[in-house]
């Protein structure tokens, strides 16, 4: 996946996970009401909360979907797009490259002693 430097893309970027943030803060702030709050109008509140929630979410997808995905895909096809970082491979296969390195190592310098 490739990301473009834009300005504009950065910004939605950022538009895109405070929307997130704020889905998940207004999602648990609904559960809160709810449980904590004995009122006659907890219940109500929290599907109010929750309904902002959702329409947080919902419009976090939408603006990836319609605005930052075509950004992306014409980045990546113009070139202009830097790689997302992978991730560092895990410590399990790290020690499996090295342990294969050293084998084909091995093996090299026995094949080389048997000439």
């Amino acid at each position: 996946m490739v990301n473009p430097t834009t300005p504009e893309f950065k910004a939605l970027r950022r538009t895109w996970w405070i929307l997130l943030l704020v889905g998940m803060v207004l999602t648990t702030a609904s559960w809160a009401v709810r449980e904590y709050l004995p009122s006659p109008w907890a219940l109500q509140a929290s599907y109010g909360v929750l309904g902002l929630a959702y329409a947080a979410i919902f419009y976090a997808l939408f603006l990836d979907w319609t605005k930052m995905r075509p950004m992306r895909q014409a980045a990546f096809k113009a070139g202009a797009a830097k790689p997302v970082k992978s991730a560092k491979p895990s410590k399990a296969v790290a020690e499996k490259t090295a342990s294969a390195k050293a084998s084909a190592e091995k093996t090299a310098a026995d094949d080389s002693a048997a000439k």
